[in-house]
This record gives C-alpha cells, sequence and structure tokens, in this order.
C-alpha cells in the first residue's frame, strides 16, 4: 500500500511539473508568402524588440511568368559559408512596371537587409535602378516596385548582417 501511495504522488508531481516551464512556449509556425505590403511586417513588440525568428526554414516562392531574376541566402551554407545564389530568367520588358520582393529572417534584433537592382547589360552595366534597406522585423516582406527597360537585371544583396535566411526576386508588377 505503502508504494502504491509513493507512485501515486510521484505520478502527480511529475504531472504537475511537466504542466510548468519558465517561459511560454511559441506554437511552431511555418513561414509563408504574405499578401504584398508596402513596409516590412512583423511589428515590434512593446519594447521595441524584433519578435523571435522562427525556427522553421524560409519558403522560396516559385518563378512566376515574366520573372526576370531572383537571388537566394543562406547563412548556413555548405561548409557553414554563407551561400548567395543568384539566377537570371528573363530580360524585362521595356517599359512595364516589375515588383522588387524580398523577403527576410532576422537572426538577431534589429538586423537590417538590403538589395539592389542593377543593369547587367553589355553596355549598361551597374547601373542602379532601385536599392531597398530596412530593418528585418523576425520574418519581413520588403517590396517595391520599378520601371525597368529592356536591359538584363542583376540583383545583389547589399546588407545581410544578422540575417539567416532570405530571398529576392523582381517580377512584373501585373504577374498573377
Amino acid at each position: 500500500m505503502r508504494t502504491r501511495t509513493a507512485g501515486i504522488v510521484l505520478l502527480a508531481t511529475a504531472l504537475l511539473l511537466a504542466g510548468c516551464t519558465a517561459e511560454p512556449q511559441p506554437a511552431p509556425s511555418e513561414p509563408s508568402v504574405p499578401a504584398p505590403s508596402a513596409s516590412p511586417t512583423g511589428a515590434p513588440d512593446a519594447t521595441g524588440a524584433a519578435p523571435p525568428a522562427s525556427a522553421a526554414p524560409l519558403v522560396v516562392p516559385e518563378p512566376v511568368e515574366g520573372e526576370v531574376g531572383r537571388t537566394v541566402y543562406t547563412v548556413e551554407g555548405p561548409d557553414g559559408v554563407p551561400e548567395s545564389r543568384t539566377e537570371i530568367l528573363a530580360v524585362p520588358a521595356a517599359g512595364v512596371a516589375y515588383s522588387a520582393e524580398g523577403m527576410c529572417v532576422a537572426a538577431q534584433p534589429g538586423a537590417r537587409f538590403g538589395f539592389e537592382v542593377t543593369t547587367a547589360g553589355e553596355d549598361d552595366s551597374g547601373r542602379v535602378l532601385l536599392s531597398v534597406d530596412d530593418v528585418c522585423r523576425g520574418v519581413g516582406l520588403l517590396q517595391s516596385s520599378v520601371v525597368l527597360d529592356a536591359v538584363p537585371v542583376q540583383i545583389s544583396l547589399t546588407s545581410t548582417d544578422g540575417i539567416s535566411d532570405a530571398w529576392v526576386r523582381v517580377f512584373p508588377t501585373d504577374a498573377p
């Protein structure tokens, strides 16, 4: 009888302790491609600190019709070295409005994420068409638009300190 009572007390204590933790654990969430916005998403808390980055990997969207290029960055590349991959998919159509959209995951509060879209043509190379730089708040989306010439473009990351993962793409504003 004494063993049975001790077992019940131990079981009750274990159940009570299992329900107590030092801090509440957030439910895991998967970042997805949010609806376009004019500025970064992910509001700071009352202290002004960015929300913590999600442990889930950043989801890179599939290319859309007319997309001209994209860059994908991860701080955990092969051999532990940061990696950035850029794809030039097409030459922009002259006079068409394009959206430049980037998503980042901040590994540190206050981390900045920046990118530039520049010309990459044989006779027109390095001219900055668009430059975006802002604080990456947790998982944040940066978006801007630009009317391009019919010249290849290059997407370059200009600020990735404190960023764990990011992507940027340039596509027609009216793409589905």
